[in-house]
């Protein structure tokens, strides 16, 4: 029977079609080959093998009906693949060079299967060109369908990330408390694209100091968040200080600054018994090498490893109960995790972690991205609670120092006192006491404030109370004490005022944004400086 080019087409598609397995097979190898980023991530690479089997069968299918490939929809999975390739990070280069190396494997093997069908070399020529102009179009029009899906979720992931950032700048660091803002950032990342969080801050930073310059890092957990936790909200304690094993990631994450993403190589269909046997394979020996160099950074400023995920050593509360079974309390393993240093104004302030467990979808750089930006606000809000309490420490040392330690023993009053703080959220003020034997066994009996809080207000007060012990060695009046001393108050103000006139190009417009608690003492020590003062003689005579 005569062939024309259609018809030739038609026949050699259905030869094709009888050895589909021996093609899919070879575009396969060509793929894995050529293209191996498709294979980074188990699950695509099976949407991979999926698809490749599909687009032969569908493209011989149409060559071997004379369908317009126009009319050929991609395979769902096809979809599904690009948009898990969007989600995973692959650039979509990567897709569209995948299409394009299939099909030049199926259009090698068509040509190749022409000639034993027919020996009309023009027939052959005219079906060469029906064939390349049939598969380029199918091509183009999958293509268009892959890079329409791979976009979308690129937009849809986009549009989340951008909203997760928003919430995170909202709940995380609503408060000057340390242990409350490490809780927050777990709670938003459990809630949203972690299983596990935990959250380790530097023992340093909870006493409001700067990390020690050598030795050791101690660190204590401040904050651990799983996946449904009957009650979210519970605080747990700092728990005992703890180091990171050299060359653990935590460790590194702590030495260099960079977050790191270890995942270990479980399979979707592996069994979890098989799952559990990979991790402890991956994790045996854990202690052995603490000693070990980690490894080396990639180009993109973060590390993409399988590696085993360290958990602080030593017994204590809310550990895990079982070390280096790849477990964080839940009952499934820890396949994948992204360690991210916390860091602000060029210090380290801890380390957070993000472990999957239940979730099968390993960490993507996405996700290692909106990691790092809530992780970044977050250390933020630690600094400034770290600096608010350094700040406070420092005031109420410092107030404590200017009071008095006990008061002298007078035999014509007895004296009792005590000074109680408005609370943590007011701060330390200026508010004094004193008692000031004076001649003849009276006695002066002082209270004061300053207008204030804060270390300035502090030192301000200090200031007062040694000028009316002043006033008070030279037998002054109380009236004229206290106009005396209103004097001080209007002449210290008037050095504030000049030294804010003088100071303020720096403290305004060079100054970095300082916390709140930072700003309002800046803002105290420029003003004006207020006072009132309670001076009292008793004369027993």
């Amino acid at each position: 029977m005569d062939l024309d080019a259609d018809g030739l087409v038609s026949r050699v598609a259905q030869e094709l079609g009888s050895r589909a397995g021996d093609l899919i097979a070879d575009v396969e190898r060509c793929l894995r080959r050529e293209v191996p980023d498709l294979w980074d991530d188990p699950e695509i690479g099976r949407l991979v093998s999926a698809n490749v089997a599909e687009h032969i069968v569908a493209g011989l299918t149409g060559l071997a009906h004379g369908i317009d490939p126009d009319r050929i929809e991609p395979p769902p999975a096809d979809l599904a693949r690009a948009r898990r390739l969007a989600r995973h990070g692959t650039p979509v280069s990567a897709m569209l060079r995948a299409f394009r190396l299939a099909q030049g494997v199926v259009l090698d093997r068509l040509l190749e299967e022409l000639p034993r069908l027919t020996g009309d070399a023009e027939l052959i020529s005219a079906a060469v060109r029906k064939v390349i102009v049939a598969m380029t179009a199918y091509v183009d029009h999958i293509s268009e369908q892959g890079v329409f899906a791979y976009q979308e979720e690129r937009d849809r992931r986009l549009r989340w990330r951008l909203s997760m950032v928003n919430e995170a700048s909202m709940r995380i660091g609503t408060t000057l408390d340390i242990g409350r803002t490490a809780r927050e950032l777990a709670d938003v990342a459990t809630e949203h694209f972690a299983d596990v969080v935990t959250v380790d801050l530097l023992d340093s930073v909870l006493q409001g100091h700067d990390a020690p310059v050598a030795g050791p890092l101690v660190l204590r957990r401040i904050a651990r968040r799983t996946v449904g936790e009957k009650d979210p909200a519970e605080a747990i304690a700092p728990q005992q200080p703890h180091t990171f094993p050299d060359g653990s990631p935590a460790a590194r994450a702590l030495a260099d600054g960079r977050p790191s993403r270890q995942h270990t190589a479980v399979a979707p269909n592996r069994t979890k018994a098989a799952a559990d046997a990979g991790f402890r394979a991956c994790t045996a020996g854990l202690d052995e090498a603490r000693d070990l160099p980690g490894p080396a950074a990639d180009s993109r400023g973060s590390r993409d490893v399988p590696d085993p995920v360290a958990t602080p050593p030593g017994p204590h509360a809310g550990s895990d109960p079982h070390p280096g079974s790849g477990r964080l309390g839940g009952a499934d393993p820890i396949h994948s995790t992204l360690v991210v240093p916390l860091r602000a104004r060029d210090t380290a302030l801890g380390v957070a972690q993000f472990h999957r467990d239940r979730t099968p979808e390993l960490f993507d750089d996405d996700d290692l991205l909106l990691a790092q930006e809530i992780a970044a606000r977050a250390a933020v809000a630690v600094d400034n609670a770290r600096r608010y309490t350094h700040a406070r420490a420092t005031a109420l040392a410092l107030q404590r120092s200017l009071l008095p330690s006990r008061t002298p023993a007078q035999s014509a009053v007895e004296v009792a006192y005590r000074y109680l703080p408005a609370g943590d959220r007011v701060g330390v003020g200026g508010a004094w006491y004193d008692v000031i034997p004076l001649s003849g066994a009276r006695v002066a009996l002082v209270v004061g404030d300053v207008v204030g809080h804060g270390i300035h207000a502090a030192a301000t007060m200090g200031r007062l109370r040694t000028a009316v012990r002043t006033l008070a060695d030279i037998d002054l009046p109380p009236d004229e004490l206290l106009t005396h001393l209103n004097d001080v108050v209007i002449r210290l103000s008037t050095e504030a005022a000049t030294d804010a006139s003088a100071d303020e190009p720096a403290t305004v417009a060079d100054a970095p944004a300082a916390p709140d608690g930072e700003a309002a003492a800046v803002r105290e020590a420029v003003g004006d400086v207020g006072a009132t003062c309670l001076y009292a003689v008793h004369d027993p005579v």
